[in-house]
């Protein structure tokens, strides 16, 4: 990879429940999707993010076809959303 970003977001994706993601897509990073609640390939987003990155899965305040993390970083909270 030539730069090493610690989030990676990805609108489009188009995948449904039945589409298998392997584990490992990026070295040293963890992918989740909201895919669409239709469940078909259409629409929907990912997020990769760096498995030392120190995030937490906010599905309380997420939303469809939506993701959002909270990171903290120097002792403030940081929300991301795709």
């Amino acid at each position: 990879m030539l730069h090493k970003y610690d989030l990676i977001s990805i609108c489009e994706t188009s995948l449904s429940d039945n589409v298998l993601i392997p584990e490992l897509m990026l070295d040293n990073y963890n992918f989740i999707a909201a895919n669409n609640p239709n469940n078909v390939k259409h629409g929907g987003v990912g997020l990769f993010f760096k498995d030392t990155l120190a995030i937490k899965i906010r599905d309380d305040i997420s939303f469809d076809e939506t993701i959002v993390v909270e990171l903290m970083i120097d002792h403030k909270k940081i929300f991301f959303t795709v």
